[in-house]
């Protein structure tokens, strides 16, 4: 799943069906909280099932949902394939390949670029997981492998951004009058 605006997110692929007999499915929908319905949304080149998204920002301002890796189905190793929807002109088309196979990998966008993190390599059966860093700038040509490496190799790890102001610590009003009458005493 990926946040479009505040008010709209989209589902990309998955699978579907009863626990018993699960079906892969390239179907996307878009959500938008303020009406509280579902619409169908462009449907993918390829089925993808435990591929990473993101929405990413070009330097034109446009809006471009990435889709990388995941399996078509799980008789398959996972793919290197990208995907890329303008949601100008909700077409699907295909991007520059990974240089490995990816699964259970997150994403995440900044400014105009888009990460691909850690994620597993093969097959979901095989312990071969990655500790790497990927990035794709909007010219939307080519992945560069990072020298930055997460300590561990994981898969299914969640990125998200956190803004500056959590990350800083400043004081409130009650604090800065608590610090003066302490001063003054």
């Amino acid at each position: 799943m990926v946040s479009i605006s505040p008010s709209e997110a989209m589902i990309i692929g998955g699978q579907t069906g009863d626990p018993d007999h699960l079906i892969d499915v390239k179907n996307t929908y878009f959500y938008n909280f303020d009406t509280q319905k579902w619409t169908s949304g462009p449907v993918l080149n390829v089925k993808r099932v435990y591929s990473g998204c993101a929405l990413m920002t070009t330097l034109n301002n446009e809006k471009k949902i990435i889709v990388t890796g995941g399996f078509v189905d799980s008789d398959h190793p996972s793919m290197t394939s990208t995907e890329i929807l303008d949601l100008n002109t909700e077409q699907w088309v295909y991007g520059p390949e990974l240089p490995k196979p990816h699964h259970t990998h997150d994403m995440v966008s900044i400014a105009d670029r888009v990460y691909v993190i850690a994620g597993g390599g093969r097959r979901s059966y095989e312990n071969d997981y990655y500790n790497t860093i990927y990035e794709m700038d909007s010219t939307l040509k080519s992945w560069r492998l990072l020298k930055q490496r997460l300590t561990e190799p994981r898969y299914w790890p969640v990125a998200a951004l956190i803004p500056d102001s959590a990350t800083t610590c400043t004081k409130s009003k009650n604090q800065e009058d608590l610090n003066d009458e302490v001063v003054k005493k």
